[in-house]
């Protein structure tokens, strides 16, 4: 895999780079997912086994954001978010995750859960 290293000077980025730390890719998606409030998902000890869901969140992101934006372009009453969904509330024995498209329609409220494969056929 390429390594992409962000080259500028320390005050070239908002508050700067103050370990002296290089700026890889894997460092800009973490700051990008932390911005997205998903950043507890993506690093830490226990999150090994979940280089399914970094995937899918990552892949799927700008992907929301687009449909968010062609969907106020279009002037649609509709909002797409992120959510992750556990099969624990189904059966305690399982740990399996997936990423949902949850989708609702602002005017009436209602919500639907769309699977991946669901959201990218119809965007």
């Amino acid at each position: 895999m390429p390594r992409y290293i962000f080259v500028g000077t320390p005050g070239t980025r908002e508050g700067g780079n103050e370990s002296g730390a290089d700026i890889d890719y894997e460092a800009v998606r973490l700051e990008a997912a932390a911005a997205h409030g998903i950043g507890g998902l993506l690093g830490g000890p226990d999150a090994a086994g979940m280089d399914a869901i970094k995937t899918d969140l990552m892949t799927l992101l700008p992907m929301v954001a687009e449909a968010n934006a062609m969907a106020q372009e279009m002037g649609k009453s509709v909002k797409f978010e992120l959510q992750i969904k556990s099969a624990t509330a189904h059966d305690l024995g399982s740990r399996s995750r997936e990423v949902c498209i949850k989708v609702m329609d602002v005017a009436s409220m209602y919500v639907w859960l769309w699977s991946k494969p669901k959201f990218v056929n119809r965007k």
